[in-house]
């Protein structure tokens, strides 16, 4: 009795015939650059999904696209004050502090 092949990861990078792909994931390159051990990845990691997926939450309450909202973490695009004014109401502040906190920072 043969035993039963092994499990092979079914994603979006594997080969359509199920071989596993000889390219590395991004975890495992992220690990290799690092230097750190696989138990001591897994908290950055997890750390890294969380802050993409309240990036997204955020860009949701505030009626925002995603991909606008990291334009404008980014300083590629610049926000009409409707998004100033809805940003603001995410954040629990007003426009007058976001915009003096954003003048704080900027010198």
């Amino acid at each position: 009795m043969t035993p039963p092949p092994p499990a092979v990861a079914r994603g979006p990078r594997a080969p359509p015939d199920g071989r596993p792909s000889s390219r590395p994931s991004a975890v495992q390159v992220a690990q290799a650059n690092s230097g750190l051990r696989a138990s001591e990845c897994s908290t950055p990691v997890l750390g890294l999904i969380f802050l993409r997926y309240a990036d997204q939450r955020f860009a949701e309450a505030a009626g925002i696209d995603p991909s606008y909202m990291s334009g404008l973490e980014r300083g590629r695009r610049n926000p009409s004050w409707s998004v100033v004014t809805a940003v603001a109401g995410v954040l629990g502040t007003t426009t007058a502090k976001l915009a003096a906190r954003g003048e704080r920072i900027d010198r």
